[in-house]
């Protein structure tokens, strides 16, 4: 079953919470997109756990109109710089 998302395919500066919201409650079904989310969550919170900035895009058929998503495809941007000054253990999301 398709739906409209309520974002337009554009960047946003959004919160999970805010995530959440938009792509997931609006929805009948919600089981898939609620398990990817708390997935996703666990994924953030290894990443700031590190420490430092970072930017994500969201893509793939989490953010298309496919009610039951397969996966959310991610990209995480970080600093080069302030990335490559980060100890071994914190590399590999310690």
């Amino acid at each position: 079953m398709e739906f409209q998302l309520s974002l337009e395919r554009v960047i946003h500066d959004i919160t999970k919470a805010d995530l959440s919201d938009q792509i997931v409650t609006p929805l009948t079904i919600q089981e898939k997109r609620l398990k990817w989310i708390k997935r996703f969550g666990y994924l953030i919170e290894k990443a700031e756990e590190i420490g430092i900035s970072f930017e994500v895009c969201i893509n793939g058929s989490f953010v298309a109109n496919n009610e039951e998503p397969n996966d959310i495809g991610n990209a995480f941007f970080f600093d080069p710089d302030t990335a490559n000054s980060l100890s071994d253990y914190k590399k590999n999301f310690g």
